[in-house]
């Protein structure tokens, strides 16, 4: 019969409420240096094809985000998910289509 050599750690409560408050601070930074860098990207996205006419933006599942003739705002490009967004096509301009994928 083999014996365990490590016993089993004590639960500390104070320690685990000591977590919990770390994890929710760690993640209320994390959310905002998301929503930093995504207003940074939509900042830049909009130089880029602000005005312009969109060819239609479609995330990775093909679910249209921003329908084919509308024009860039910083309002739908501040919609969008860019975690699983198709930089493919959005503008007849190939060069800007280029770019706009290089942004990501």
């Amino acid at each position: 019969m083999a014996r365990n050599c490590f016993p089993k750690p004590k639960k500390d409560k104070g320690a685990r409420s000591g977590d919990k408050a770390r994890l929710s601070k760690m993640e209320d930074e994390h959310r905002k240096e998301l929503g930093v860098l995504k207003e940074e990207l939509v900042k830049k996205l909009f130089q880029l094809v602000g005005g312009k006419t969109s060819q239609g933006v479609y995330n990775m599942y093909s679910e249209e985000l921003i329908p084919k003739g509308t024009k860039f705002t910083q309002k739908n490009l501040l919609s969008i998910d860019y975690s699983n967004v198709n930089y493919h096509n959005w503008t007849s301009d190939d060069d800007k289509n280029d770019l706009a994928s290089y942004l990501n």
